[in-house]
Formats: C-alpha cells, sequence, structure tokens
C-alpha cells in the first residue's frame, strides 16, 4: 500500500507526512509493546521518526509560499514483517533543488541547514573553520523574515546535530558534514575579475587571494590548483597532448557555482544513503532475522516536492510542477 501526499506549496504535505508516520509508529509501537518484541525494534522506530527533521533541514527553505517548503521530492518505504512489527525503512529522493544553494529567488531563503550553520556553529569552531558572519554570505539571505538572534540559530543547530545523532551518526560523520557545509559557503564567497592576456583572450583572476585561501582550506586542496581549476579549462587532445583555455570572469564564477552545488548535492545524497543504511538493511543492533526484504510488505509514502509559480521557474522547479501535474 502507498499513500500520495500531494498539492501545491503549503498546502501542509510535509506536515501530513509526518502525522502519518507518527501515526504508524504508534500502531508499531503498540504492537511491540504487546507482543514483547525486543529494544532493537523500538530504536529503529526512533530513528525513522528522527530522518524527516535531518531532511527538512538539508532539503527544506523558505519560500515566498512556505515557511518549510521541500525543495525535493522523498518516496519513504516503511517495511513490515509477517507479523506486521515494523523492521526497517528505505529512502528514495528526487530532485534536489540544488540551484537554491548559490542563487536564491528574491524574497526567499536558502536552505535551513546553511543559516544554522552559519548563525548556529560555536564561536571557537567558528574560528577554527575561518567562517564569516552570517550576513556576510550573499547566499543567505533574510527571506521574509528578519534574522534571528545567534541564540535561535545555536539552537536550530544543535537540533540538526542532536537528530543526527539519534539517528546513529557517528562523530566523524557530523564533521564530515560540517566540511562540506564550510566548503559550500567558502566557494560562495569567490568573486572573479579578468584581464586580456598576450593574445588577447580574457583571463580571470581570483580577486581576493585570501577568500580563495579559505576556500581552499575548507576544501582541503592547495589555493593554486584550486583557482587554476576555477579559472581555466583544461582540454586532453586525441594525440594525448593537453590544451588549457582560460575561462573569462563569468565562466569562473559560473564554475565555482557549479562547484559550489555539486558538494551540496553529493552531500545530501550520502546523508540519504547513510539513513538508509542505520534504519533499513544494516541497522545497528538487528540480525538478519529481522532484516527486511526489499520485496517484502511495506507502506509508501511519497511526499512530492510543492507546486510553485515563480517569476522564472528553475529547471528543477520546472520538472517538480510537471511531476505535480502528471500525480
Amino acid at each position: 500500500q502507498s499513500i500520495l501526499v500531494s498539492g501545491e506549496s503549503g498546502a501542509g504535505k510535509t506536515e501530513a507526512t509526518k502525522i502519518i508516520m507518527r501515526y504508524l509508529a504508534t500502531i508499531d509501537a503498540d504492537g511491540a509493546v504487546a507482543s514483547g518484541a525486543n529494544g532493537a525494534l523500538a530504536g529503529l522506530t526512533e530513528r525513522v521518526l528522527q530522518s524527516p527533521p535531518v531532511l527538512e533541514a538539508f532539503g527544506n527553505a523558505q519560500t515566498l509560499r512556505n515557511d518549510n517548503s521541500s525543495r525535493f521530492g522523498k518516496f519513504l518505504k516503511l517495511y513490515y514483517s509477517r507479523s506486521g512489527a515494523q523492521v526497517g525503512a528505505a529512502i528514495d529522493t528526487y530532485l534536489l533543488e540544488r540551484s537554491r544553494v548559490v542563487q536564491v529567488p528574491a524574497g526567499e531563503a536558502n536552505y535551513h541547514v546553511l543559516y544554522a550553520f552559519a548563525g548556529g556553529l560555536p564561536e571557537t569552531e567558528r574560528r577554527l573553520r575561518e567562517m564569516r558572519a552570517e550576513s556576510e554570505y550573499a547566499c543567505l539571505p533574510e527571506g521574509c523574515e528578519a534574522r534571528p538572534s545567534a541564540a535561535v540559530r545555536a539552537e536550530a543547530w544543535s537540533a540538526v546535530v542532536r537528530a543526527l545523532e539519534r539517528i546513529g551518526f557517528s562523530a566523524a560523520e557530523v564533521e564530515g558534514l560540517k566540511t562540506s557545509l564550510a566548503a559550500t559557503l567558502a566557494l560562495t564567497l569567490l568573486q572573479f575579475d579578468a584581464s586580456d592576456d598576450d593574445s588577447g583572450i580574457r583571463c580571470a583572476f581570483v580577486l581576493d587571494d585570501e577568500v580563495a585561501a579559505r576556500a581552499a582550506r575548507a576544501l582541503r586542496v592547495a589555493p593554486a590548483e584550486l583557482v587554476e581549476s576555477l579559472t581555466s579549462r583544461r582540454t586532453i587532445l586525441p594525440s594525448g597532448e593537453t590544451y588549457v583555455k582560460g575561462l573569462d570572469e563569468v565562466q569562473a564564477a559560473d564554475a565555482a557555482s557549479a562547484l559550489a552545488k555539486a558538494i551540496y548535492g553529493r552531500m545530501f545524497s550520502a546523508l540519504v544513503a547513510r539513513i538508509n543504511v542505520l534504519v533499513g538493511l544494516a541497522s545497528p543492533g538487528r540480525g538478519a532475522a529481522t532484516a527486511p526484504d526489499a520485496d517484502g510488505a511495506f507502506v509508501g509514502l511519497l511526499d512530492i516536492f510543492g507546486f510553485e509559480a515563480f517569476q522564472t521557474d528553475s529547471f528543477e522547479q520546472i520538472c517538480s510542477n510537471f511531476a505535480n501535474e502528471m500525480l
């Protein structure tokens, strides 16, 4: 059986999905108590319920029509044993709006986690990661509301970390997410200009070497390698020769944006993959006897992305609108 939750942005799809999950978890918990099931299955239910807040933090944003709009679609499968006990889960995600990472529509906001990270990280860690004030990141506009206090941001970031830990993320895995978030934000600070070389070709250069150095440290690469990769294009000819062409300032800025979007997108995919491990076939504390069969009984929950009508739609939004209309 599957449940399709669709509608325009702000209709309440995400909240409805969470209510359904809590309802199914409550039934499952009542059944577990009645049957004397072990604590491992109870822990599974807790991990499954903690996954929506994490996915919302990394994949939801404030839009003109909704303060918590899902900028991706997800299909959640809750697997059940023959006795009706929940024994696992799996999440498929679709069409994350990566363009929002570097280009936020007017009057809207970026992904929740970027604000929580930029404004809520402890001061000692902020200095260690060479973070700037939240307001200095052009990719983090205020949106429809004034910026909240540092205490609110700190609590939002703590809530994200607590949810990750409850699902089962290790300290090293949380650290990896922090590194990816810091690298994404650092890349959005890069600015470029260009000048003509001896051949009259316009070649880009970074306006601030220190900003480039910070971005390189966030990515854990040499500054020269990062700058070269963003300001030139390397082509290998059939003969084996390498041809390097300089990029102009617009192309270099596009390359930096593409890298920031790619990092965030791959981080999101890795996050979902790890959640699937922790709530699915390889969940800690569960043996093979309780592992769900991928072809077994499940309740499916499709929380489709909301229909939006922006002045200028992104490619991802056009795909989202088309999927809604087809459904």
